[in-house]
């Protein structure tokens, strides 16, 4: 899962397979590492996409490239997160896209997905 700091990465793996990551408001995440794994799968937490830590650098590119789906996690509008979305497609990886945080917006929110 890739995102923007704080966009809910940790939180949804300890939701999802009730692992223990450490998560927190702003930077929590600090080296890519493995959560959890099965007998086809290794799912990684990454740092949150931020000047220190940059997606579209040489070292997260050649983490992604080893996988086969990447989630690009979002909570605001999806074009947030469109240069991600590039990345994804130029890597020619299955591509989904997970909107979190939809419980602290207004049901008046436009953007609100159904």
């Amino acid at each position: 899962m890739i995102g923007k700091t704080s966009v809910g990465k940790s939180s949804l793996y300890n939701t999802i397979f009730g692992t223990h990551v450490d998560t927190a408001l702003g930077r929590c995440t600090l080296e890519v590492k493995p959560i959890f794994e099965t007998k086809t799968r290794i799912f990684w937490d990454v740092p949150g996409d931020h000047h220190f830590y940059d997606y579209l650098s040489e070292k997260p590119i050649q983490h992604f490239a080893c996988g086969d789906s990447i989630y690009i996690l979002y909570d605001n509008t999806v074009e947030d997160v469109s240069p991600l979305m590039r990345l994804v497609n130029v890597l020619n990886k299955n591509l989904f896209l997970v909107r979190t945080k939809c419980d602290l917006h207004s049901k008046k929110d436009k953007y609100t997905l159904a």
